[in-house]
């Protein structure tokens, strides 16, 4: 192998790590690994309903509590993961004050992509 396609075998074998450690699944975009995985992940399995700053720092964070996470490192990460989901065509509502929701459409959307990176037959 070249030193090139060895670069990018390691590459892309973090990225399949990053999403192993973040839910057993692979993920789908590359841009979206660890917690903005986990992130759009609770989104798109409470969809249509909204998820809380709170129940996304849980989702994002094992033990939240114990660190002193703000919400601003939500917004944040929220920022990365739609950026990387807008070439998808997948978009995440802001509920202002409460926290954020995507829709019933784009969670299907979500977990075609995410069925289709780990092989699995059937879209949820």
């Amino acid at each position: 192998m070249t030193y090139d396609e060895l670069e990018q075998e390691n590459a892309e074998l973090r990225w399949r790590l990053d999403g192993l450690l973040g839910t057993g699944l692979l993920c789908p975009i590359s841009d979206l690994n660890g917690k903005k995985f986990r992130l759009v992940n609770v989104l798109a399995a409470r969809a249509p309903n909204f998820v809380t700053y709170e129940a996304c720092l849980f989702a994002m964070y094992d033990q939240p509590h114990e660190c002193d996470i703000k919400r601003n490192t939500v917004k944040v990460f929220m920022h990365n993961a739609r950026k990387a989901l807008k070439p998808a065509g997948i978009t995440i509502e802001t509920v202002w004050a409460r926290g954020y929701r995507m829709s019933a459409a784009d969670a299907k959307k979500w977990k075609t992509l995410v069925n289709q990176a780990n092989g699995l037959e059937r879209a949820a």
